[in-house]
């Protein structure tokens, strides 16, 4: 019977709301957002990308180190030195672009998490209603 069946003097008098307890003593992880998910992926893309242009940047520098001037023309030296300073030029610009776009990835990332930190957790509940005072009033 609900209050509206009682007629207009109809009220609550007195509640019990409990708790229910988990029966499982196991927490489980909630699953990442899909939103989220994406996102840490492509940082972590990003990231790979950005140490693999920081070890072909360290190789090349490797590879200058080890070359001695003593059996190339100053010609040959000079192409060398062309293409390794354009190679070098090249892989610093891309390492810049790789980090901007990780830290813009990163801004999303938490703009993401602070928006999902507001829909957090969940909301149970069962009502049980005593009508013993409704009874008593017939």
């Amino acid at each position: 019977m609900w209050p509206s069946d009682l007629g207009g003097g109809a009220r609550i008098d007195d509640f019990l709301f409990t708790v229910e307890g988990s029966q499982s003593t196991e927490t489980v992880a909630a699953p990442i957002p899909e939103s989220l998910r994406v996102l840490l992926a492509q940082e972590s893309v990003l990231e790979r990308e950005k140490l693999i242009k920081e070890q072909e940047y360290q190789l090349l520098l490797k590879y200058g180190n080890s070359l001695s001037g003593e059996n190339v023309t100053p010609s040959d030296m000079a192409l060398f030195l062309e293409g390794f300073v354009s190679h070098s030029r090249k892989a610093t610009q891309e390492g810049a672009l790789l980090g901007e776009k990780i830290v813009e990835v990163q801004r999303q990332i938490h703009c993401e998490e602070a928006r999902l930190a507001l829909r957090v957790g969940e909301t149970l509940g069962r009502v049980m209603v005593d009508d013993k005072l409704a009874r008593r009033r017939r």
